[in-house]
């Protein structure tokens, strides 16, 4: 099973398994939005540096999230993520405000094509709770 394909199952596999338990629906009930990929409108610089970097190759570990992956890039988070993930050939791809709905669309525009990261990290979804 490829990575991506992976990410994507279980992205969708936990955003149904969220839905279904914290409300009762309908069987005739449509799939929640935070299924249907869609792209996060203002961050495309951010998502086309992605594309760069991973043309590049040489990644061995991914991190997706939201603001919480993104902020590892943050004053305070540099020197903590250069001795524990710059060694690792890790790639942030952390961006703020993103919901489960743009990882997925980001999967399907070539947030990860062309490298075969050993590990993904997942941190998605807290952006998605409506509480």
């Amino acid at each position: 099973m490829n990575l991506k394909f992976a990410v994507k199952l279980l992205l969708a596999s936990s955003v149904t398994f969220a839905s279904l338990a914290s409300a009762s629906r309908a069987d005739d009930a449509p799939m929640p939005t935070t299924v249907k990929p869609v792209p996060h409108e203002g961050t495309m610089k951010r998502h086309e540096s992605f594309n760069e970097r991973a043309k590049q190759g040489n990644v061995d570990l991914i991190l997706i999230g939201d603001s919480i992956t993104q902020g590892w890039e943050g004053n305070g988070a540099k020197d903590v993520w250069a001795k524990f993930y710059g060694k690792r050939n890790a790639m942030n791809l952390g961006v703020g405000g993103d919901r489960t709905q743009h990882v997925l669309w980001r999967l399907d525009h070539g947030k990860i094509e062309g490298i075969a990261p050993k590990l993904a990290v997942l941190w998605i979804g807290t952006n998605n709770y409506k509480g």
